[in-house]
């Protein structure tokens, strides 16, 4: 075999098997086949943590997850209320449907200042509306959210922060 062809396959099975990495770190955040995209809505809130001590007697601590806070807009320019995003998670509707959310997947971003992405299985509330059949959840596109370098020290346990953020939220149903 010639380094000339050699190279190409080399070339070839490199670049080609980039798109498949790619998709491969995408596809752990995948709606479940079978499932359609209902709707997406935009978010925009904050993340709520508090400073909690690691340990009895503790000189430092961490900041631990609370609660999503946010509004839920039909619209990339954040216009038109749709709903809210709330602890449990659950998000409602301005129509009063409600979904409830569990953690199926997660997926880091790359930027170490945004939440990750997520999966969600969603099981709905009796009553009937946009949310009344909704499977799965996906959260992409996250912007903010990470507590980043706040203290949190005796003088700030107990505190709590909240972290503006904004995010695309996926709706799915079978």
């Amino acid at each position: 075999m010639s380094k000339r062809f050699l190279t190409a396959v080399c070339f070839t099975l490199m670049t080609g098997g980039l798109p498949a990495l790619a998709n491969a770190a995408e596809t752990s955040i995948d709606a479940p086949k079978g499932e359609h995209l209902q709707t997406e809505l935009y978010a925009r809130g904050v993340q709520i943590y508090r400073c909690a001590a690691t340990d009895a007697g503790a000189k430092t601590g961490s900041w631990v997850f609370q609660a999503p806070e946010a509004d839920l807009f039909s619209d990339k320019g954040l216009k038109h209320l749709f709903g809210k995003h709330f602890d449990g998670p659950h998000w409602q509707a301005t129509d009063g449907s409600v979904v409830a959310g569990a953690l199926s997947a997660t997926r880091p971003t790359k930027d170490k200042g945004s939440i990750p992405w997520l999966l969600l299985t969603g099981t709905s509330e009796a009553q009937p509306g946009l949310f009344a059949n909704v499977s799965s959840i996906q959260r992409v596109d996250t912007r903010g959210g990470v507590t980043g370098p706040t203290n949190c020290d005796p003088a700030t346990f107990g505190a709590t922060l909240k972290v503006p953020y904004t995010a695309t939220y996926r709706f799915y149903t079978k």
